[in-house]
């Protein structure tokens, strides 16, 4: 019966896919949830800050609050519909692949990027590890889950940005602030106080 189904195979060739029920998304973010989104690179064993953004009171009403960069040498204006479409992009990027977690030379022991995002009371790392420079994919993996994924380089570069991506058009960057990281080597954590209770 199993043969007319087509369903028999030989026991090892019958296992599973390590991604057979697994969910490939990386990310299942609520934007209203998402407080801060910071992205950092690697290099020599440094932790280069390349984009900062975090929710914070507003001036006028402290009730509310506001997109802001978390750089404080940044002065160009933030476009908070970019930031919206880029937790939809988070969202919606789905590795190709599940690996094998006991698999070696995935690189994520000493990731190149990393991109970490609040969301409420909890932090959400996405780590990256090395390209496969034949294919042109990258290993990654979420803090949240123990899969060991496999992106699409092409969608890899939608999630790598840095502050630049989030300038608001009317206010174009300044003289040495497009694509590059932090000056002083850290975010400022000043403007991310919580707002006064009602």
């Amino acid at each position: 019966m199993a043969d007319l189904l087509g369903i028999y195979t030989a026991f090892e060739e019958g296992k599973p896919l390590s991604d057979y029920w697994a969910d490939l998304g990386l990310f299942n973010l609520q934007p209203d949830r998402v407080k801060k989104i910071i992205i950092h690179h690697f290099s020599n064993d440094q932790k280069i800050p390349i984009t900062g953004l975090g929710l914070t009171p507003d001036k006028v009403d402290p009730k509310k609050t506001s997109w802001d960069f978390l750089r404080p040498e940044l002065s160009s204006r933030l476009d908070p519909d970019k930031v919206i479409r880029f937790i939809a992009t988070l969202n919606s990027i789905k590795g190709q692949k599940i690996m094998d977690p006991a698999g070696k030379g995935y690189g994520l022991e000493k990731p190149v990027t990393e991109i970490a995002v609040t969301e409420g009371d909890k932090e959400i790392v996405l780590s990256v590890g090395l390209k496969d420079k034949k294919e042109g994919f990258y290993y990654a993996k979420v803090s949240t889950s123990p899969s060991i994924f496999r992106i699409n380089g092409y969608f890899f570069g939608d999630l790598d940005v840095d502050d630049a991506r989030f300038f608001k058009e009317s206010s174009p960057a300044k003289e040495g602030e497009t694509h590059l990281p932090s000056q002083s080597g850290q975010f400022s954590t000043e403007t991310l106080q919580k707002p006064k209770a009602a």
